[in-house]
């Protein structure tokens, strides 16, 4: 099944791709290239295409990768840091770390943090959502444990 984070890794580097091109290399017809790209559009991401040319995006895309975002955290916070959770869609990275502290609580005086490229049901201050798509911003959560009571801090 062709992946619209594979499709926007493909057009990531905002260059100019045909249909043709972009179905070939994902191995799908470019009907579904063109199905893909109308998903994309409706995400929010600025999908421009041409008449005998092919599509670009508007801006270039750079995947989320945690081993590059560990890369470039400073000593203290990647000591504290247990786990980084990079996911493609979640509808809240709240609620992810939420249900994760549920079932494998995090270590005291350790942290977990969860990105994602896309977020369906983002909650914000009094009780605003949103809904973001890949490429436009960071959709970030961290969780920390504490060793004292909130009085004791």
């Amino acid at each position: 099944m062709l992946s619209q984070q594979k499709l926007l890794l493909m057009l990531g580097d905002a260059g100019v791709h045909s249909g043709n091109e972009l179905a070939e290399a994902l191995g799908v017809s470019r009907a579904a290239i063109w199905k893909q790209l109308q998903q994309l559009r409706a995400l929010g991401l600025d999908i421009q295409g041409e008449a005998g040319q092919g599509y670009r995006l508007a801006q270039g895309y750079e995947a989320l990768d945690s081993a590059a975002i560990r890369s470039y955290l400073g000593e203290p916070a990647s000591n504290h840091l247990q786990e980084l959770s990079v996911l493609w869609e979640c509808d809240s990275t709240n609620n992810v770390l939420l249900e994760q502290q549920r079932h494998s609580p995090v270590a005291e005086g350790a942290a977990t943090a969860c990105i994602a490229e896309i977020q369906t049901s983002g909650r914000g201050r009094r009780g605003r959502q949103w809904q973001s798509p890949p490429g436009c911003g960071v959709w970030l959560s961290v969780s920390w444990t504490w060793g004292a009571a909130p009085a004791n801090l």
